[in-house]
């Protein structure tokens, strides 16, 4: 009978021991599972805290998947405001489904709700022409300003010009809160000329994100300055 006592009373002692050695807990509270962003939106992603984080300076690491989206953040701060597909470094994370995590050095949570980020759009609709202008002292050179191009930013990408498969020029890498300014240079050739001539569309405006997929294209014609 005593062993069974004493049985019991050291399952009790571990039961208690394995308790009190892990008592730190975080639990995501939003946003709801299933949720969808378009980048640049404003998440705010919450999670509530075992009393075992109050008075400590304890930091953790918010993740979109495997990326971290976050600087060290307090625990007990109990949120953090994310520009939606933006990583920690400044880079952006791809379109697609991921789950929202969080670790620190005493407690992970490893088991939060699945968010989308949509895939990127970029409305060049309103842009049926383009102005260019002869460069002085080069025979086939002419400048686009870039004035011309007011485009909401939310995600870097890089516009050029085509016809057909041949680039004509690079326009200027777009990213949030900074547009290109001043003017890019085109080479044409007379075949460029004569099309231009005739104020047909059939010159190509490219959005091009960083891992180099085309975002948006736009047929348009080019018309020359006098």
């Amino acid at each position: 009978m005593k062993k069974q006592l004493v049985g019991c009373f050291l399952l009790l002692f571990l039961a208690t021991a394995v308790l009190a050695s892990a008592p730190f807990s975080i639990n995501i509270t939003a946003p709801a599972t299933g949720t969808s962003f378009n980048y640049g939106a404003s998440c705010t992603i919450q999670w509530t805290y075992s009393a075992d984080f109050t008075g400590t300076t304890q930091k953790c690491d918010v993740y979109c998947g495997s990326y971290v989206i976050s600087p060290p953040v307090l625990v007990t701060q109990g949120q953090f405001v994310w520009t939606v597909g933006r990583k920690a470094d400044g880079t952006y994370i791809p379109a697609g489904t991921y789950e929202i995590t969080i670790e620190s050095p005493d407690y992970d949570e490893l088991s939060g709700p699945n968010i989308t980020i949509n895939p990127l759009t970029l409305n060049l609709d309103r842009f049926n022409k383009l102005l260019i202008s002869k460069i002085p002292d080069c025979p086939m050179c002419y400048g686009l300003p870039l004035k011309q191009f007011e485009l909401p930013v939310v995600y870097p990408f890089q516009l050029e010009l085509f016809r057909g498969q041949r680039r004509l020029g690079v326009l200027g890498k777009f990213l949030p809160g900074r547009l290109p300014m001043g003017t890019a240079k085109l080479v044409l050739d007379k075949s460029d000329l004569l099309l231009l001539q005739s104020g047909q569309a059939g010159f190509e405006l490219r959005a091009i994100v960083d891992n180099g997929k085309l975002l948006k294209a736009k047929a348009l014609a080019l018309v020359l300055q006098k």
